[in-house]
Order: C-alpha cells, then structure tokens, then sequence
C-alpha cells in the first residue's frame, strides 16, 4: 500500500516534468522560411546566399533557386540578407512563410576588361594567397553543415542512391596550408536501389566536402603552384558595391576554370575548377571532374566556406555513371577542441555502407539544400518496403573486401654464425673456407594479407623477401589476435598470435671465379657469374606478439617481434647464377653430406633467434 503523502509528491514531480519539457520546447521552438530566388525576368537564381543579418546561420538555394531555412523563433525580427555575385543584396524582414524573391542584377558589368601589364592576372593570383591569413578565420573553428549525394546514369532521371547527411566539421586556421580536418556524422538517412550492385565501385569521401573542395585552405590546384598555369582577366562583377575579377585560367590538356577575387582585398569569393586528363591505374575510367567552391563574408570580414557543388563521371559498361553533391555550411561557431577521434567518420567511410535510421522528425526540422520533389517520397519509400536479407554479388564482395588488411613492413633480424669449416671438391671445383664466431644484422621486407573471421581474429598469409644477397626469405600461414587495450580514446591494440611456414636464411660467401664453367647438382654453371652462398632451411614455427596504433580507419601503425622454434634444420651451400633474370637463372641447393661436401659446425650453424618488424597497415574498405 502506497502513502498519500508519496503519492502527491509522485503527482507534483511529474507535473513538474512536464512543464519543464514544454517549456524546454517552447525555447527551442524554429521557424522555416521557404521559397524561390528570382530575377527581374523570372528567371531562378542557383547558388543564392541566404543569411540572417549578424549572425552565421544561413544556408545556399538550389539549383533552381529554392531554399530553406530554420531559425529560432527568438530572433524572428532579424534582417534575411540575400546576394548572389553578379547581383545587389537585398534585405527582407525574417518571418515564417513561403516567399519569391526577386534579385536586380548590379547595373555595371563590364564584359571586357583591359589591363596595361599583361601579367596582372598572375600578380592578382598571387596576391590572393599572400592575403589568405588576412581575409579567412585565423583561430580553429566549428562548422555544421548539410550534404546530399546522388549517382544516376546519363539521362537517366531515376537515382541509383541518394544520401543526406548533416555533420560538424572542425575548420583548422588558414594561418598555414591544411589538406584535412575533422568530421562527425550527426544524421544520415538514404536511398538506394538494386542498381547499387551492378556498379563496381563505392564512392568515398564525401562527407569531407568542407576540406576536401576547400582549395584557399588547401592552397592547391591554381593556388598551389600559379607558374604552372596560364592567366586571362575575362570579366568584372559587382558584389555589395565592390569588384570582384573573374580570371581564367588553365593548365594545357589537364584542367581549367575560373577564380574569383575580390579587387580592394584580394579575398577568393568563388573558385570554378574543371579537370578533364586523369592519372588512373585502378582503371576507373574517370571522364571528367567538376566543381564550384563559394566562400561568404561574415560581419568580422573574414571570409569562410560556405557551398561547394561537385559533379564527375565514370564509363562503365559503355555508359556515363554520373555522381553530384552538394555541400552547404549553415552555421559556425568559434571552437578550441576538436572532435574526439572516435567519433570521427573517417575520410575513406562510405555513406551508402553507413548505418540510417529514419527519423522523418528531425529531418522536419533541419535547415537542407532543398530537394527535387520526388527526393523525399524516395526516402520514404526505402523504409517503408521490405529489406532485401542479402545484397547482390557486388555488394558481398564489398562486404568480404572490407574484412582484408594489408601488413607490410621493414624486418631487421640480428644472426649469429658458429664457427665453421667448409670443404668441397669435384672435379671443376674446389671450395675451402673457415670462419670464427660472427654476427650480422639482416634485413627484409614483411608482407601480410589477413583476412577477420571474427572480430579480433586475423588468419592469413606472411612471407619475408630479402633486401640484398644476405637475407630471410619465408612463406608462413599466420594466426593472429588482437586486444583494444584503449577503448575509449585512439584505439591501439595488442596482438598475439603464431607465423607456421618456412625459412631460408643465406649469407653470402662469395663470387666463384674459375677459369671454365662447372658442374653442381647436375647443373652447369658459367665461371665468375655464380654466387655462392652459406644456406640454411628450415621449417619452423613462430609465436608473434604485436602493438598496434590506428591513426585512421583505414592506417595504423605497428610493432611486432617474433622469435624462431625451428621443427627441422638443412645446411649446406646455395649456388646461383646472377646474369639472369629472377624467374630463369640456375640454382642448386647442396646439402651438407651431398658430393663430398662437408660443413663442421655445430648443430645450429645459424642462429636466428629473434626479429623486430616496424610497418604499417591497410584495410581496403
């Protein structure tokens, strides 16, 4: 039996919750305005940027001029700002609605521009990386964006995938040149149809968009080395009352396009990049590449990313597969940390692998690059039919690749010959040679492919090549399991585990240089270009112990020792020829015992107990 007393106390904290939660609600409550960018003809205006006045929450029309945006309802007497290069920014008042607004192009627009130093292209290029730590955020930086990714044949209307994705993004200081940043994935929701099995590729690195397109951070292509390429002013517009230059340029047959500069402060307001000659050695048949990167000027006049559109396309099977996505950043904030690594969605993470569930509710309530109409009903289509239990044979193969690392790495392995006598004869050749206690270092290239059949659990196969005449060579079959010993930061791992295989280890002994050729183990070998080498063979096998750090998903770094219990042992010595290729020259192994040769040592003649490897390693998906 429960107590009044409890009972009101019970009633008056529930009550107390919920008004709390409406409350709560109510402070959060957002508004949308939606709607059209025009001009005086009627004609859509792609691109647009669309901000609230004073602050850095905004977002970027579509390619036919739609836009949406939410914002707090607190600030609803705010001032929408609207400007598109080419054309005056207009003001409207923010109010919840559905709205056309039509833009008034600038009234001067020269459309030849001529300039008395035929080199001023090139000095306006140059002057505009000088002036990049002054016109961009110079401190470390929070971005929240929103992205949309499709792929679709040629003229082919109905997607193959659709991927939304809104994500924080850490934008480093543009103090100095940076290639990468980090990214956290907030939400992700997709399409995707049957087709997605026929094709023979995934696409990665979308959701990098903010590093990967920002080519003033990046200080690459035409700001990466400008004597590589050639420079025209084409054009000048008007942007809030200043001039903005429109310089071409080009590199022959590889790529070109346009870059915009701002002329009294020389910032980079937009860059037009097109590439069309590909170094390809996966055989991608990439056709060509497009992209368009646009930066805004916030109230502190510095300069920050703020659309990129990017479009390519591939041959496959005879037609053009083509890939588009869009990237907006809707707000931004000053920031001193950065995103904890694991939370990081990593450079080479495919979106379509990604896992989304759907949440109709928080989609209602983002600020997106608007969609074509039939986008979201696909969306609500894929969750609402049946999944398939199995993906087609592409989609297995992904999968089985995904499971594959690479090893490779630099051995060095410390031996220790005992002292030895050699004697051999036969009727062209005569070989004696003694040698006191020695030690050497030898060194050799590891190599590894392991494939996960449990989480943690590798099996694969290891081999060893030589670098130089001395040296290990080994096939093995490795066995090996790993341990996260730092679950909660950048993981590293400890391995253990056991190489079974087989060795040979040789040392050389020196060139034979007889006056005829000569005979071994039924092989005739030329005079003066044979080596001879002291060999030793053995199977063996090898407990392995391994600390692993993950620098991405798809990187780590390693280092591993191994230590040698042998199972059999052959000595004795290794002829081979040296002016023929790997695959065709002669060798003959000579036992000891074999053709009157004899080697007097002791038991194990080459004692090879240990090896230290330091490589790295690679997944592939």
């Amino acid at each position: 039996m429960i107590s009044s007393r409890f009972s009101v106390k019970g009633v008056f904290a529930i009550l107390l919750y919920i008004f709390s939660f409406i409350f709560f609600q109510i402070g959060l409550s957002q508004s949308a305005i939606t709607g059209k960018i025009v001009d005086k003809h009627k004609v859509t205006v792609p691109f647009a940027h669309l901000n609230v006045e004073n602050t850095t929450r905004g977002t970027v029309s579509n390619a036919q001029g739609e836009f949406k945006l939410l914002y707090d309802s607190s600030i609803e007497k705010n001032v929408l700002v609207i400007s598109a290069l080419g054309y005056m920014t207009k003001k409207i008042p923010l109010r919840e609605g559905h709205f056309t607004i039509s833009l008034v192009r600038n009234p001067i627009e020269l459309k030849e521009v001529t300039v008395y130093n035929k080199d001023y292209a090139k000095e306006l290029i140059q002057l505009a990386i000088q002036a990049i730590p002054d016109n961009y955020p110079g401190v470390m930086e929070r971005h929240e964006g929103f992205l949309r990714e499709l792929a679709n044949w040629e003229h082919d209307e109905n997607p193959i995938y659709v991927v939304e994705a809104t994500m924080e993004s850490i934008k480093k200081p543009y103090v100095k040149s940076y290639r990468s940043g980090a990214v956290k994935l907030l939400e992700l929701r997709k399409y995707k149809t049957l087709q997605m099995d026929s094709l023979l590729m995934r696409f990665r690195a979308g959701s990098h968009h903010i590093h990967r397109f920002d080519v003033v951070a990046r200080r690459e292509a035409v700001l990466g080395n400008p004597n590589s390429f050639t420079y025209k002013i084409r054009d000048t517009v008007l942007q809030e009352g200043k001039n903005v230059y429109k310089i071409y340029f080009e590199k022959k047959n590889t790529s070109s396009g346009y870059i915009y500069i701002q002329d009294s402060s020389f910032a980079i307001v937009k860059i037009e990049l097109h590439k069309y000659k590909f170094f390809d050695p996966f055989g991608h048949n990439r056709q060509y590449l497009r992209y368009t990167v646009n930066y805004e000027q916030h109230k502190d006049k510095r300069w920050r990313f703020k659309h990129s559109h990017y479009e390519t396309g591939f041959k496959q099977k005879g037609r053009l597969l083509v890939l588009t996505s869009d990237y907006i950043s809707t707000e931004v904030e000053p920031n001193k940390t950065d995103i904890p690594y694991l939370q990081r969605f990593d450079f080479n993470d495919v979106l379509t692998e990604s896992a989304s569930p759907y949440r109709p509710d928080f989609w209602e309530n983002q600020t997106i690059f608007m969609p074509n109409k039939e986008v979201e009903s696909l969306f609500r289509l894929s969750y609402t039919q049946p999944k398939r239990k199995d993906g087609g044979p592409y989609q297995k193969l992904f999968g089985i690749l995904s499971k594959v690392r690479y090893d490779l790495s630099l051995k060095w392995a410390p031996i220790r010959l005992q002292p030895y006598s050699i004697d051999y004869s036969n009727i062209e050749v005569e070989i004696q040679k003694n040698e006191l206690l020695s030690t050497k270092n030898l060194w050799s290239v590891t190599s590894s492919l392991l494939y996960e059949i449990m989480p943690g659990l590798f099996l694969g196969y290891a081999n060893d090549s030589r670098i130089g005449r001395s040296g290990i060579t080994s096939h093995d079959l490795r066995l090996l399991k790993e341990f996260s010993v730092n679950p909660k930061g950048r993981p590293i791992f400890l391995g253990v585990g056991v190489n079974l295989g087989h060795q040979d280890l040789r040392t050389f002994l020196g060139n034979y240089d007889g006056d005829a050729s000569f005979e071994v183990g039924g092989k005739e070998f030329d005079s003066g270009d044979t080596d001879i080498f002291l060999n030793q063979r053995s199977f063996r096998w090898q407990p392995h112990f391994l600390v692993r750090l993950e620098l991405t998903k798809r990187m780590s770094v390693f280092l591993a020792a191994e230590y040698n219990l042998r199972m059999s042992n052959r000595i004795g010595l290794l002829f081979q020829e040296r002016k023929e290729s790997i695959f065709t020259r002669k060798k003959v192994f000579l036992e000891d015992g074999h053709e009157n040769l004899s080697i007097d040592s002791q038991d194990r003649l080459i004692n090879d107990s240990f090896s230290i490897n330091c490589g790295l390693s690679f997944r592939f998906f």
